[in-house]
């Protein structure tokens, strides 16, 4: 066992008084750290020995196995699980249920996080507490989140980080410049037309709607979620894929079993490591392009003309290659075709195709035709548009950059004109 491996198991049984409890097995997984890149978590589950109970087995049956997870780099904790909800361990080392500000304190000492400059307290309840990533209040997308549970009698049961947690050094501050005057014209822009289904009416609702976008602080660009959130490997494309005649056979399809868990080899030699960003080729492209035009020949021999590919990138460990109709239409849920694709060899090996979760709706009513102009429209959702600072992770500098939130809670009927929360819908 690698002697780092070794001192974190140690450190652990010793920080959480386990001399009673067994450590059944470890593991290592990736996700993504405090950098945004690769980083790696040693999961521990500790299982009760039976000198825990003096040899009682029904006693140990019902103590909690608890599972651990550390950043592997730092040894802050990352999750702390107890099954069946029972925390048997001493008290003192964990906060009590109803003081808040003892458990804030819990939290950074677990973390290395700081409350209020990295993270904030966004829901609380008798029982549960949830705390969101942010830089000195303001929030940050990609976004963190931290939760913490409490059973009936008060013991801390559920601990967990996930995300991302930035800190001051990794943004320039900039006071937040936002105005009506910039943001109104963005806003009119985003505004649309979409078709929700419902099932209360057996029909397809229009609403017209403002998409939520982040802009820039400067006002000069309007930047998606989608677009924040896609690897570097990411490639924006549109090709409309057309064939001649279709090609017989059907895809034969392969379960995917994307890797979860490394050796301890692996993840010191960093053999093997999954990175989303690796660029992807022209010549890798021009073989994927013609690869999935050959499976759309067999399994929709049909649609000729009728698909465009839009996008390239890699998932855990694979290539994605996203369809969408070359005539699409307004409802909500977007008819679409994500296909997987061998990483090496470039072969498809499966897909995804929305069409039967659209199916599901199939005794759902057309949508009735708007009466609404979208000019009538955008006067009625302006006065409900919200625009709030949050930091937006910007992957050209690695760094974030303060943008507003430009999004709304509400829509306009686009047949009755009656403003309805999207909530409700």
């Amino acid at each position: 066992m690698n002697k780092k491996v070794k001192q974190l198991i140690e450190d652990t049984k010793n920080k959480w008084l386990l001399s009673n409890y067994t450590l059944e097995s470890h593991s290592f997984f990736q996700e993504k750290l405090d950098s945004h890149k690769p980083g790696f978590v040693l999961s521990m589950t500790w299982k009760p020995s039976s000198s825990a109970t003096n040899d009682n087995t029904e006693e140990v049956a019902e103590l909690s196995t608890i599972n651990i997870d550390l950043n592997l780099d730092s040894g802050n904790v990352r999750r702390m699980l107890f099954t069946n909800y029972n925390n048997n361990l001493e008290e003192n080392l964990f906060p009590n249920q109803e003081d808040t500000e003892t458990i804030i304190e819990w939290v950074e000492i677990q973390s290395g996080l700081e409350f209020g400059r990295q993270f904030t307290l966004i829901d609380q309840s008798e029982t549960e507490l949830t705390f969101q990533a942010s830089v000195d209040n303001i929030s940050v997308f990609p976004s963190g989140s931290i939760q913490i549970k409490f059973n009936e009698e008060g013991k801390l049961v559920q601990f967990t980080i996930d995300g991302v947690f930035p800190d001051e050094s990794q943004l320039n501050w900039e006071p937040f410049s936002l105005t009506s005057d910039i943001i109104n014209p963005i806003a009119e822009e985003q505004i649309q037309l979409i078709e929700i289904p419902s099932e209360e009416k057996e029909a397809w609702i229009p609403i017209f709607v403002v998409s939520s976008v982040f802009i820039t602080n400067d006002g000069n660009k309007a930047l998606s979620y989608n677009e924040v959130e896609r690897p570097n490997s990411y490639i924006g494309k549109d090709t409309v894929l057309r064939w001649t005649e279709p090609k017989e056979g059907t895809l034969q399809t392969v379960n995917l079993e994307p890797k979860l868990e490394f050796s301890e080899a692996e993840v010191f030699s960093q053999a093997d490591i999954i990175n989303n960003d690796l660029p992807i080729s022209k010549e890798y492209q021009l073989t994927i392009t013609e690869k999935i035009i050959h499976f759309l020949q067999m399994n929709y021999p049909q649609d000729s003309g009728k698909w465009r590919l839009t996008g390239l990138w890699r998932d855990a460990g694979y290539i994605i290659g996203q369809l969408l109709p070359v005539e699409k239409d307004s409802k909500v849920i977007e008819h679409k075709i994500n296909v997987v694709i061998d990483s090496e060899k470039l072969d498809v090996l499966n897909y995804v195709d929305t069409e039967s979760l659209l199916n599901m709706y199939d005794f759902l009513s057309p949508a009735n035709t708007p009466t609404l102009t979208e000019t009538e429209a955008i006067e009625k959702l302006l006065p409900d548009v919200d625009i709030s600072p949050v930091y937006v992770y910007d992957k050209s500098t690695s760094r974030y950059r303060l943008c507003g939130k430009l999004d709304s809670n509400f829509g306009i009927h686009a047949v009755t004109g009656e403003i309805v929360s999207l909530d409700v819908l």
